[in-house]
């Protein structure tokens, strides 16, 4: 939600960080990504984490995955017109 609320903001240091965050982890490939993040953060991780590789698997597919979901919120935030954003009038 915040990367979809950034990418809808008026500021541009908002707006264009989750831009180039969506469009990076949404154009590499997941493969790379996961090449990309287990190798460079292969030796922090053992100091964290131990020799499991899962934690970073995990940190990969989650970066991968909000980008994806961020993208999905902020088309659904921008489809709602903009009479129906408004509170409802009230009655009484």
């Amino acid at each position: 939600m915040v990367v979809a609320v950034m990418g809808i903001s008026p500021s541009k240091w908002l707006r264009v960080p989750a831009r180039i965050y969506t469009d990076l982890f949404r154009g590499l490939p997941a493969i790379l990504t996961i090449l990309l993040i287990g190798q460079g953060f292969a030796r922090l991780s053992q100091s964290i984490f131990g020799p499991s590789p899962y934690p970073l698997g995990i940190i990969a597919l989650s970066l991968i995955a909000s980008a994806y979901i961020g993208e999905i919120f902020r088309a659904g935030i921008l489809s709602v017109d903009k009479g129906q954003g408004r509170p409802a009038a009230r009655w009484g």
